[in-house]
């Protein structure tokens, strides 16, 4: 009996100094057995963690079976998006990719869209992302070279992810561009340096046009009828102001590229360009509506002149007022 005692003493010792796993009241509880009397504390300790043992394994089936719901619903809402992203990049191929109007100008547009079959890899490449930013916060933190903003970091983390996702689901995009304004013979063109300031404006104003489209085109897709598609299209409303427009682009036959199709989005789309340019010729085809902005006033800032009225500048010396006067000219009196 005294052996049996002796080795419940020592044992509770030996578990008390190496166990890891316990609490400090828990392990010095251990270390404090004198004999057969502690054998009930004992025993109570077993049962009290026995009892924490088992609360903890169902919070973790609780937390692995919240983890399993929250991959499905992610799976799923990805899922939709990918189907969402490959229904938009055709819309795009084709809107971008259609032949306007008299002129040889569209873009074709290519990407890989990742299949439903890749869902899972892209999970667990975003989770295993997740999992190290964790794990070098907790090092930072550990360290004291982190602070406890935790808005921001996890701003950061949500950035981390949409980057990850986008990454992964559009893959090795290509955008080519056919113009023979800029280049003839019809072929596809990359964007280079080659390009002139001039070609440059081009093509951004005929992107800018063709995005417009696309953004029309997209929102009418997602309804289910024709009917409703073309009233959406016809309800549509897209605004888009460009100031200092043509300055970099003179030629005639450039301009009528770029914008090559405008007519038909007239109702939907507004493109309204300032345009500093006073030498410029409206094409009432493209702009039916031209407004001619005129200075008055002599106020000066320094060496420059300012024609236009902002009542919230002012002159160490002197307060400035400037007025513009506009007025609609017809096509008729051009």
């Amino acid at each position: 009996m005294r052996n049996k005692v002796s080795e419940f003493i020592n044992e509770s010792i030996r578990i008390g100094s190496v166990a890891t796993g316990l609490k400090p009241v828990e392990a010095q509880a251990l270390k404090e057995v004198k004999g057969s009397e502690d054998i009930p504390k004992v025993r109570n300790l077993y049962e009290g963690i026995l009892d924490q043992h088992e609360k903890s394994k169902d919070l973790l089936e609780k937390f692995e079976s919240s983890e399993r719901e929250s991959r499905q619903l992610v799976t799923s809402r990805l899922a939709h998006l990918i189907d969402y992203a490959a229904t938009d990049l055709g819309i795009l191929k084709s809107v971008v990719g259609s032949k306007r109007g008299s002129h040889t100008s569209y873009f074709n547009v290519n990407a890989d869209v990742l299949d439903r079959s890749g869902i899972k890899r892209l999970m667990d490449g975003v989770v295993a992302e997740v999992d190290i930013q964790e794990q070098q916060r907790r090092e930072r933190q550990a360290k004291g070279a982190f602070g406890n903003d935790d808005d921001a970091y996890h701003d950061s983390l949500r950035a981390t992810i949409r980057e990850t996702l986008y990454k992964a689901i559009f893959s090795n995009p290509t955008i080519t561009y056919v113009n023979t304004s800029i280049r003839s013979g019809g072929g596809e063109h990359e964007f280079n340096a080659k390009l002139s300031e001039g070609q440059k404006a081009a093509l951004s104003l005929m992107w800018a046009i063709r995005l417009a489209e696309f953004s029309i085109e997209r929102e009418a897709k997602r309804l289910s009828t024709r009917r409703s598609q073309q009233k959406a299209r016809e309800m549509s409303t897209n605004i888009m102001l460009i100031d200092g427009m043509f300055s970099n682009l003179s030629n005639r036959e450039l301009i009528d590229s770029s914008m090559s199709g405008i007519e038909s989005t007239r109702g939907s789309f507004q493109l309204i360009g300032l345009i500093h340019n006073p030498h410029y010729q409206n094409d009432f085809n493209k702009f039916p509506v031209l407004i001619v902005g005129k200075k008055e006033g002599n106020g000066k800032d320094g060496d420059h002149q300012r024609g236009w009225v902002n009542f919230s500048e002012e002159n160490k010396d002197e307060a400035i007022l400037k007025t513009a006067q506009i007025r609609h000219i017809p096509k008729s009196d051009i």
